[in-house]
């Protein structure tokens, strides 16, 4: 486990800032480039590791630039138990991102329509985090998370987190930390990373965060060079003796985590089943695929009490049927005719992942055959 932990403060890291029982944002503090607003410390505040669903925070002191680590960690005590404090903390495993304190700006987004002037920085290719939520449906594109990483946002009173690592190919959404008691553990929520195209199909009335965040970035540009090119190596050295090369390190998995029970349905694999029946963790899984278009959605098959199995049905439009009951379904996971027609399938909190991240966490992780 430790061997575990320590490589993922490797490869990522952030960093909350400004927290208090009225406003609580997360900021980022992992590579990329400086910010310029708000680059200034609203003062105490909390630093934390993200690692998949937990976060693990700690209270920073007001100056904290005396940290004998690097400047986007300021570690003082451990506000949760049985966790490293200062006096043991293994600070001969960690490694700099090399980016100075608040030097990758959180963004509290504003959205406009898709074919607004302020959403043309995103192409038909691009690749965005959908959320849907209490009606509302938004699209976080990468563009925006590659240079902030993390997008701090409201739907309808409910504070979500939207987070991207470009370093591990992690895009996760989560309520933000007020509701989680104790602080101490994120709750994950469902997402669709897909094509910009795809998700505009998919969602015809959804809103994109707009280009106009505050900032001066290039959201056309990726910032990372080949970075994401599936043979390359990752940034960062990891604390391992070797990677996996079951499959190319930045080759994009779907990760799913049944309690600690962990499982990958690499991209590769998913390629032609657009419709898998899997069981995991004592859960009856499906994952619905349009690989040409990277789109990957986890769902429950359990409805009402019974397990239902999915067949492919045709493509265009995505359709596919339970045996069951005879019901034809969507790509979103709804009955759109039959027995259970209006049914909604629920979507399986999960995210996708490079596979050297994945793997690095989960060495013990299961793989679709």
């Amino acid at each position: 486990m430790q061997r575990l932990f320590f490589t993922f403060i490797t490869i990522f890291l952030i960093t909350m800032s400004g927290c208090n029982s009225s406003d609580t944002t997360v900021s980022s503090g992992g590579g990329g480039s400086s910010g310029d607003r708000n680059s200034t410390s609203r003062g105490f505040g909390v630093s934390g590791l993200l690692f998949e669903n937990n976060l693990v925070m700690f209270d920073r002191e007001h100056d904290g630039g005396n940290s004998e680590l690097f400047p986007q960690m300021y570690f003082t005590r451990a506000d949760v138990p049985n966790f490293p404090t200062w006096g043991d903390f293994p600070t001969g495993q960690v490694v700099s991102g090399g980016v100075a304190r608040d030097g990758i700006p959180a963004v509290e987004p504003s959205f406009v329509e898709p074919n607004a002037g302020e959403a043309s920085y995103v192409a038909d290719n691009d690749l965005v985090l959908g959320v849907v939520m209490d009606g509302e449906v938004r699209a976080y594109p990468h563009n925006i998370l590659w240079w902030h990483e993390i997008i701090n946002d409201n739907i309808n009173g409910q504070k979500v987190i939207v987070t991207l690592c470009p370093l591990t190919g992690t895009g996760m959404v989560f309520y933000s930390p007020e509701r989680n008691s104790g602080f101490d553990k994120l709750e994950l929520l469902p997402v669709v990373e897909t094509t910009w195209r795809q998700w505009q199909k998919m969602y015809p009335d959804t809103r994109v965060v707009s280009s106009r965040t505050g900032f001066d970035r290039n959201y056309t540009r990726y910032p990372y060079s080949s970075y994401r090119e599936e043979q390359t190596f990752p940034l960062f050295p990891l604390r391992v003796s070797t990677l996996n090369n079951a499959f190319p390190p930045k080759h994009m998995v779907l990760g799913i985590l049944e309690g600690y029970s962990p499982k990958a349905y690499p991209f590769s694999k998913l390629e032609g089943k657009p419709v898998v029946n899997d069981e995991h963790g004592g859960r009856s899984i499906l994952v619905v695929s349009d690989i040409s278009e990277r789109l990957a959605i986890p769902f429950d098959r359990n409805v009402n009490g019974q397990i239902l199995t999915f067949t492919h049905k045709t493509s265009e439009p995505f359709e596919m049927t339970d045996n069951e009951t005879n019901s034809t379904w969507n790509l979103k996971g709804q009955a759109i005719s039959g027995a259970l027609n209006g049914t909604q399938l629920t979507q399986i909190p999960a995210h996708n992942a490079f596979w050297f991240a994945w793997w690095a966490f989960w060495p013990a992780t299961e793989i679709l055959n």
